[in-house]
């Protein structure tokens, strides 16, 4: 392992263009996005989109294609970096907010607007391993979700065994004490008890997608920047463009997630 990478570093998710081009690569076909639209009917229509933890706006623009939609469209979006990216990437129709997802609780936008349509991108919850913070990021998705509103998350499948998350326990350190990658599996699973960790429901699990670079260049360019030397250099050795990757999708009404947080309080 080395740490002369940007993830290790903590730099990817300021460089928007090195992390543009890592999530146009990552599931192309979309697969782990376009099971919501075929759940939600071709007569729905999002009323005020939002998209929590936007990065550099790939649900954002599946939205604009595959959803018919009116109001506005809500980026939301810790980053600075990112936020800059988005406001010069879309026109009026996409309202870029600076916030992360707990704090919308407490912003103006909890009082001013109300949507049926919520969803995540690898954005929810922002630290899977911490029950506290998903519990109150949810809380505040719940508030912003209308009676008839769905909130929806797209990211891992959480059993962590595929190619690219092979490819985080070979080459960023992360603390875990794992001498092999099923070990290193076992590790990250224990940590969850529940889908998402926030007790969510499962629309689809084991979606078998990839992340694929046009050129081994482009690959060498993207995965070098974000996961260092010693990855760069098993790029050259093997020629390698692809990596499998699984993902799972997430369903959730706002009356179960009101049960969930009511569930959630009783626990604690």
């Amino acid at each position: 392992m080395n740490k002369n990478c940007k993830i290790y570093n903590g730099g990817w998710y300021q460089d928007a263009e090195i992390y543009d081009k890592f999530s146009i690569a990552e599931d192309k076909e979309n697969k782990g996005m376009n099971p919501i639209r075929d759940y939600l009917g071709k007569d729905f229509i999002a009323e005020n989109p939002i998209d929590l933890g936007s990065g550099t706006g790939r649900a954002i623009d599946w939205i604009i294609k595959n959803v018919s939609y009116k109001g506005m469209i809500y980026a939301v979006e810790k980053s600075q970096e990112m936020c800059d990216f988005l406001e010069k990437k879309y026109d009026w129709r996409v309202v870029v907010i600076k916030a992360t997802t707990d704090e919308l609780l407490n912003h103006p936008l909890r009082n001013n607007i109300k949507s049926n349509f919520i969803i995540s991108r690898f954005g929810f919850p922002s630290k899977i391993w911490d029950k506290k913070m998903a519990w109150e990021e949810l809380v505040a998705i719940e508030s912003l979700l209308m009676e008839n509103g769905n909130f929806f998350t797209s990211g891992w499948d959480e059993d962590f065994n595929d190619e690219l998350n092979e490819m985080w326990y070979a080459h960023i350190p992360d603390g875990l004490q794992a001498k092999t990658f099923k070990e290193w599996c076992k590790e990250r699973i224990s940590a969850i008890t529940s889908p998402r960790n926030a007790h969510l429901n499962w629309l689809k699990q084991g979606i078998e997608t990839k992340l694929q670079f046009d050129t081994l260049q482009e690959s060498s360019y993207i995965m070098g920047s974000l996961f260092g030397e010693n990855a760069l250099k098993e790029i050259a050795i093997e020629n390698k463009t692809k990596w499998q990757m699984k993902m799972a999708i997430t369903a959730n009404s706002k009356k179960e997630l009101e049960q969930i947080l009511k569930n959630y309080e009783k626990r604690t």
